[in-house]
């Protein structure tokens, strides 16, 4: 470095020497935290990357969060060791002010620092919306019609929509044992700018969009500390592993996350899934379904202007404020969080198109005659089951309950039949008249 350069490094002791001291501190103490629960350093705002040992963190430390300075030995770099750190917890009057925690839990509407129900130290991740802070008595037309539009001025449907989103405002803390699942025919009607907003809403750093990949894969850090899931394109149809998958995320007040590269972890779930899709039955619902709220939109798209206006809208503070302070002041007392959700002509519809494989086959199967003539008019669990195995159904068949429930769907009947001279519970085909041979599957 340059004589002219060195000299104008802060000097060790300056006003300025202690500015950019000060900046270091408060860049380590908003990015950093050290939990017990990680056994290590951890980005605070991102708990589901892999901790840092001391020698990670700082390399970290001196190469991003650092500066030159001048004392009489001559130029020195400053930066924060973990070592400074540690010493910094022991002496409060050093007041680095990075966090030292038990664990890490998302607590919407606690400080971020707090303890929790067993008295341990938290780090809460949860960070509430800033449109908190900019009360409003705008009116949001902008955001009340297109609602309006997407759930084609459906009054019930609205106003369960709006219930929902003042819950997500309002009570944070609480569960909401549904998912939204809007469907539209049509592209470019706004329902990704509908996702837009409710993650706003919640908070960006407190909600993330995933697909449906992530959703079937192992690994679920992207549930950590989220308000709001969106998923968009959803199309599952037939697969009910994702079914299955997301049910106790949907109902189950905690989740274990396996986290890539990191540890495995049982957190406290908040999140709402918001499921958006252009088929009309994107996954599979169950027969007396309590985990969706289902609304198929006929809208189409409308003039580009009317999306430029309405995106000008929601990305501004003021339009944003508006639409928060406008849902923070609606009237929940008649909305139940952990009640099924409305159903819609829409769900009906898509609990009829539902099924998966196994229930398209054992319906073909029943009606073309092929199960009359492999195992008779009446059969028992264990005969079907062995059956489904040979045929190339042996995962489905090891599940009593969706055997159960396709052979429903199928029509066919439980019931109590003598079996080698005992009582046992059968299943009987329909009687309708079968035509012709049987079908070969």
């Amino acid at each position: 470095m340059s004589a002219s350069t060195s000299a104008v490094l802060p000097i060790e002791g300056s006003p300025e020497f202690d500015r950019e001291c000060e900046r270091v501190r408060k860049e380590l103490a908003s990015k950093f935290a050290w939990t017990a629960q990680h056994g290590g350093m951890i980005y605070r705002h991102d708990p589901a990357s892999a901790p840092m040992d001391d020698k990670t963190f700082n390399r970290v430390s001196r190469s991003t969060h650092s500066f030159r300075y001048r004392n009489d030995k001559g130029e020195r770099l400053y930066f924060l060791r973990m070592e400074d750190i540690i010493a910094a917890w022991d002496d409060p009057s050093l007041d680095i002010g990075v966090p030292l925690a038990e664990r890490v839990e998302f607590m919407p509407g606690k400080p971020p620092d707090c303890k929790d129900d067993l008295g341990r130290s938290v780090l809460n991740i949860w960070q509430a919306p800033r449109w908190e802070q900019l009360p409003s008595q705008q009116e949001p037309a902008a955001f009340t019609e297109l609602v309006r539009y997407l759930f084609e001025a459906d009054q019930r449907a609205m106003e369960h929509i709006f219930d929902f989103l003042a819950h997500l405002v309002q009570r944070p803390d609480e569960r909401v044992n549904h998912a939204i699942l809007l469907t539209s025919e049509s592209k470019g009607i706004g329902k990704s700018t509908l996702g837009t907003i409710i993650r706003r809403l919640a908070g960006e750093r407190n909600s993330s969009v995933a697909q449906s990949k992530d959703l079937k894969s192992q690994f679920d850090g992207w549930l950590v500390g989220k308000l709001v899931i969106q998923v968009d394109e959803v199309y599952e149809h037939g697969n009910t592993d994702l079914a299955n998958r997301l049910k106790p995320i949907l109902t189950e007040p905690t989740v274990s996350v396996n986290i890539k590269y990191g540890p495995q972890l049982v957190v406290k779930n908040f999140a709402r899934l918001i499921l958006f899709s252009n088929q009309s039955a994107p996954i599979d619902i169950e027969e007396g379904d309590r985990r969706y709220f289902v609304f198929d939109s006929k809208a189409t798209p409308r003039d580009p202007e009317y999306y430029e206006g309405l995106n000008s809208f929601i990305a501004s503070d003021a339009g944003m404020a508006a639409i928060y302070w406008w849902l923070k002041r609606r009237d929940i007392a008649n909305f139940k969080p952990y009640a099924a959700p409305p159903v819609t002509s829409h769900k009906r519809e898509a609990m009829e198109m539902s099924g998966g494989p196994l229930r398209h086959y054992l319906e073909a199967t029943v009606r073309s005659g092929h199960l009359l003539a492999t195992l008779g008019r009446e059969f028992t669990m264990d005969a079907l089951q062995r059956q489904l195995a040979l045929e190339g159904f042996a995962a489905q068949a090891k599940s009593v309950k969706e055997v159960g429930l396709a052979l429903k769907a199928a029509g066919v009947a439980p019931m109590r039949a003598m079996v080698n001279g005992k009582r046992a519970r059968v299943h009987r085909l329909p009687d309708w008249p079968i035509h012709g041979e049987p079908t070969e599957f």
